[in-house]
């Protein structure tokens, strides 16, 4: 709860501020799991510049492989609940 508030109010802050080097202020010691959050979230946009699209996108791909191996696993719990 205290998290989403936080990311909140950022998203508010991001939203409202009236130049990029404003909202790099914001933004500059957040992490991609920080960003993507807000992304997909809030609906903050952020054009990010090329190193930091990278960190988002290996991100991106470290987040879809995880989300596979729980999927993975829960479908193999499943199957051995339903077979006892």
């Amino acid at each position: 709860m205290k998290d989403e508030t936080i990311y909140k109010k950022l998203a508010a802050r991001i939203m409202g501020a009236r130049s990029r080097e404003a909202v790099s202020v914001l933004v500059r010691d957040l992490s991609a799991k920080d960003i993507i959050i807000l992304k997909e979230q809030y609906g903050v946009v952020l054009n990010a510049d090329e190193e930091d699209q990278t960190r988002l996108e290996k991100f991106q791909i470290t987040k879809q492989k995880i989300e596979k191996i729980e999927k993975k696993a829960l479908h193999k719990k499943n199957s051995r609940d339903s077979d006892k």
